[in-house]
């Protein structure tokens, strides 16, 4: 999908080329996977700050690389699960290997027993790290798999696709922990945080977009006018707004650009985008992520309100 600079000036809001699906699915991931780590394993493993530090870092950077290196693969489901087993592998086995250093440490030395039974404890802990890692993947594919069919499509809205199921998914895993009143619930309070922050920006853009629509409906956009695709100069290589049916996509966007030649100045029509040329169709699935994102933003908001303990707002 490729644009010129005066198509990407004329589309409002602009395209979000700098966030793109994979970083925010794999930024989600990456978050989520940190509050997991440290709220599941609190109750376990809790004997320094260096220990859960070095364990949430470990989980954050593999959850982040994880998810990048699936949703380059095909299938980006099965990728996303071998990621999550990897992970728990060896951040799990971490901690246990630092208690028992820990452990040595207290003692002063390491019986022979000990350091014969060791090397089998870390591998069956690994694998043990495996299942739970591989299960964590399972509860991602809600983030990974709306990922890889927005970075697959010719739509201009992408990012929000993505940016939708992995804001929601954070404010879920998040509000499971502060509504168990876990002791230790600022890391899930963040992950909340960052996923009302998501809907927030959906809602924003989307609206803009809506206002944009509208007034190019009205034909109040200099500059900017809609025509009906007619071969041969049906643009099927244009990029969409968001996702429609085939069926409902019979326009696209045309934007006068100016032309300066050696002997006279003249106005070129550039074909940017793909539309329906009914207002209702081209913003239908607009409207529907904007009730779904503002709906979502109320309920996780206001429920977040009422089962948060600041008592528990702790590291």
């Amino acid at each position: 999908m490729t644009m010129t600079r005066a198509g990407v000036a004329a589309i409002r809001p602009r395209p979000m080329q700098w966030l793109t699906p994979a970083g925010i699915a794999s930024t989600a991931v990456g978050l989520g996977a940190t509050v997991a780590c440290d709220c599941l394993l609190q109750p376990i493993f809790d004997r320094s700050v260096l220990q859960r530090a070095v364990g949430g870092a470990l989980t954050a950077v593999f959850g982040v690389l994880g998810t990048r290196w699936a949703l380059s693969r095909d299938p980006a489901t099965w990728s996303a699960l071998r990621a999550g087993a990897a992970t728990g592998a060896i951040v799990l086995p971490w901690f246990v290997l630092y208690e028992q250093v820990a452990s040595v440490r207290e003692r002063g030395h390491l019986t022979p027993w000990a350091a014969l039974v060791l090397p089998v404890l870390i591998v069956l802990i690994a694998g043990l790290g495996a299942i739970v890692g591989a299960f964590f993947g399972l509860t991602t594919l809600p983030v990974v798999k709306p990922a890889e069919r927005a970075q697959s499509s010719r739509s201009l809205d992408a990012p929000e696709r993505a940016l939708f199921p992995a804001s929601l998914w954070l404010c879920t895993s998040g509000l499971a922990f502060v509504a168990l009143h876990h002791p230790r619930s600022l890391l899930p309070l963040a992950a909340i945080l960052s996923g009302l922050a998501g809907l927030a920006l959906i809602i924003a853009r989307d609206l803009f977009r809506l206002a944009w629509l509208s007034a190019l409906h009205r034909g109040a956009l200099p500059r900017l006018s809609l025509a009906r695709n007619e071969w041969p100069l049906r643009p099927s290589r244009l990029p969409t707004l968001t996702l429609y049916r085939d069926e409902e996509v019979d326009g696209h966007l045309v934007a006068a650009a100016a032309f300066q030649g050696p002997y006279r100045s003249t106005l070129t029509a550039e074909p940017i985008l793909r539309l329906p040329l009914d207002p209702r169709a081209a913003t239908r699935p607009i409207r529907r992520r904007l009730a779904w994102s503002a709906t979502l933003l109320l309920v996780f908001g206001a429920t977040t309100l009422l089962r948060l303990d600041p008592a528990l707002l702790v590291l």
